[in-house]
């Protein structure tokens, strides 16, 4: 009696969630793609020796209105490369403003609407459905939460009776319409349990970010910051950016943050070289000044479920385990639309089969 109910359960809530879940999928896979496509940032660039990045940083600032502050510079990761430098308002509440991306070497703006576009916008929809605030990204943690108990519940359902394991993990060329549909369901789900379990899991853990940290005995984000409190100070980003990578030698700077107020340090992140993941990140918090390292968050010192939590962000995208993990996490985006469809399908079949069959003209 309980399995026709878990079948129930699974056909009603897989018909719920499946149009999330398609586009849950086909956005994850853009995204996990974006890194292999041709490297964006160097078109326009110039060879030759860059300027410093308090330099870079004035450059861009240059040109945009005022009431605008640069709260996070990334430099170039290569020779050739340009430069990107993220504005936000000065006063007044938190939001974005614009990404100049900027030519390091003759200092030449290049493009100062950066992040608005498709990428962005497919970020912007995986991550929070488009909607502003902590109401998308809740939403979308619960989809996660749905995916989960679906993957559960569809072992459950679809494990086969003895004599029967054969056909279940395979898909008969021959099969068409419901069999199809039935067969490609049960048998891609078989095979990609384990990552589907990952993503979902990993995918939940990222939209509850601050539940995630109490489940792991973790005390609120230390790279939170406190709030602006003054207005925000000049900074020594060259003495800054030399003392922090100082701090952590071999490493190359992937990102700034500077501060928002008088009390806020700089904030620098260093990654090794040809690394896309943060699980490997060491942040170093130097003062404005650039006179006195703060505080280092280095991988091999921190707690571990500290490192987990990074390892859940690496994961989930397909970074830090080289080129066959995010071929694997680009299969699980591709196979959550294959669910929508073979899923849809099947009820749509058996809504057919039980509809009383009409003459024409009734």
């Amino acid at each position: 009696m309980l399995l026709p109910v878990l079948r129930k359960i699974h056909r009603w809530l897989g018909l719920l969630l499946a149009l999330p879940l398609l586009v849950q999928g086909v956005t994850g896979t853009i995204l996990t793609c974006e890194p292999l496509l041709p490297d964006r940032t160097a078109f326009g660039a110039s060879t030759g020796t860059p300027h410093d990045a308090g330099a870079i940083v004035a450059a861009a600032q240059a040109g945009l209105p005022s009431g605008l502050r640069p709260a996070r510079y990334l430099p170039a990761a290569l020779p050739g490369e340009t430069a990107l430098v993220a504005f936000v308002p000065a006063s007044g509440p938190a939001a974005r403003g614009p990404i100049v991306r900027i030519d390091p070497v003759t200092l030449a703006v290049l493009d100062t609407n950066v992040g608005t576009g498709f990428f962005n916008w497919v970020k912007t929809l995986h991550t929070n459905l488009l909607i502003e605030g902590r109401t998308g990204r809740s939403v979308i943690g619960w989809v996660g939460v749905g995916l989960l108990a679906l993957t559960a519940l569809g072992v459950v359902v679809w494990w086969p009776m003895s004599g029967r394991w054969r056909a279940a993990l395979i898909i008969d060329p021959r099969a068409a319409g419901y069999p199809l549909h039935r067969r490609l369901h049960g048998a891609v789900g078989f095979w990609t349990v384990a990552l589907l379990l990952m993503t979902a899991g990993t995918g939940v853990l990222l939209a509850f970010p601050q539940t995630a940290r109490a489940a792991f005995g973790l005390a609120d984000n230390p790279q939170r910051r406190s709030g602006r409190s003054g207005e925000a100070p000049g900074v020594d980003i060259e003495r800054a950016l030399a003392l922090g990578s100082a701090t952590a030698p071999g490493l190359r700077v992937r990102a700034v943050f500077l501060p928002a107020g008088a009390t806020d340090p700089v904030r620098i992140m260093l990654v090794p070289p040809q690394t896309d993941g943060i699980a490997a990140m060491v942040t170093v918090s130097v003062d404005v000044a650039g006179s006195r390292v703060l505080a280092v968050q280095d991988p091999r010192t921190m707690p571990s479920a500290e490192l987990a939590l990074r390892w859940v962000h690496d994961l989930h995208f397909g970074q830090g385990l080289g080129p066959v993990w995010r071929g694997l996490t680009i299969v699980t985006g591709l196979v959550l639309p294959i669910f929508a469809v073979t899923g849809t399908a099947m009820w749509l079949y058996r809504r057919q089969r039980r509809s009383p069959v009409l003459q024409p003209g009734d």
